[in-house]
């Protein structure tokens, strides 16, 4: 595993720190992120055992197989992706985005080391 990148060139926390520090400021017990951060995961899991931050060892997370859009392009707000309430603002249906979703964290819950 590489060494964990703590801050971005300008100077700001990077992502994996920061979001850290946010979960532990709130209490978080339940992460689901994309099978894509599972990396990420691992090296907050690596920086919180350095740290002594018990509290994010405790956080159960579950990974999810990405959601791509009619495109073949993965729906994250780091892509730009639309979001539900911008779905409804434009006409859009989000209900079948919402039933993919439910579908996923259905068999995710049922089968959770598919």
């Amino acid at each position: 595993m590489r060494a964990p990148v703590l801050r971005q060139r300008n100077g700001r926390p990077a992502y994996q720190i920061a979001s850290l520090a946010d979960d532990v400021d709130h209490g978080t017990t339940f992460i689901v992120r994309g099978a894509d951060l599972i990396g990420s995961t691992a090296c907050q899991l690596y920086l919180a055992r350095l740290l002594a931050l018990d509290g994010f060892l405790r956080i159960r997370f579950m990974h999810h197989p990405l959601v791509y859009d009619a495109h073949g392009q993965k729906l994250s707000k780091s892509a730009g992706s639309t979001a539900l309430r911008s779905m409804r603002a434009t006409g859009e249906d989000p209900r079948p985005l919402v039933a993919r979703a439910e579908k996923l964290l259905e068999q995710m819950l049922t089968d959770p080391c598919e």
